[in-house]
């Protein structure tokens, strides 16, 4: 797994933390799950750390270069920009992650950004919400239910 602390490639850390839940299924109802989710949570606040919890100006502007040669002779550069939004979906993954592996300070923060969202003096992004969600239900009663299932 080491090999792959300093990946952010939506696509691998997709398949990487995937592979990290079904470890952690097999080790549920085992004396070792404790030990795996710390372990999975170490490996996942590296990439948190980086994505962060907000967007930043222009996340998932992603530019590219392309060189056409035109008889060997005349260079070509264009640029353009293809807005891509995996930054915006490895943020949601990887706090829902830390979330299943039971990370407390990142529950903590979920609860404290849904409950000034309900307060009317913050919102939560839209990759955020479920992860708000699971975590104030995992702190909550049945009065949480409710509360949650009248969320505007």
């Amino acid at each position: 797994m080491s090999a792959y602390q300093d990946e952010r490639d939506y696509t691998i850390c997709t398949t990487v933390i995937n592979v990290l839940c079904g470890i952690r299924d097999i080790l549920l109802r085992t004396d070792e799950v404790e030990r795996f989710n710390k372990f999975a949570v170490k490996f996942l606040k590296n990439i948190k750390d980086e994505v962060g919890w907000e967007c930043k100006p222009n996340e998932g502007m992603n530019e590219f270069i392309f060189h056409l040669e035109v008889y060997s002779i005349l260079m070509l550069t264009m640029r353009f920009n293809l807005l891509a939004h995996t930054v915006t979906l490895l943020r949601g993954l990887v706090m829902s992650r830390l979330i299943t592996h039971g990370d407390q300070e990142i529950i903590d923060e979920c609860v404290k950004r849904f409950t000034a969202h309900e307060a009317g003096s913050g919102t939560i992004p839209a990759d955020l919400r479920a992860c708000a969600y699971r975590s104030v239900l995992s702190q909550g009663d049945a009065e949480t239910l409710d509360l949650l299932l009248n969320v505007q």
